[in-house]
């Protein structure tokens, strides 16, 4: 396990776009996926770029 104190990175605009055009969710659904990775200090996939 990588604990961190460090604050997830923020979503880049354009990654938020892409994610709302070609996989459908919602703004909503968007943010709650952010919320939890902060809350749980858990990379977020899309957040960081990594792929998987």
């Amino acid at each position: 396990m990588v604990i961190s104190t460090a604050p997830q990175p923020i979503p880049s605009s354009d990654l938020v776009r892409y994610l709302g055009r070609e996989l459908g969710l919602s703004d909503n659904a968007l943010g709650l996926g952010v919320k939890q990775a902060q809350l749980e200090q858990a990379p977020c996939r899309w957040c960081s770029g990594a792929s998987g």
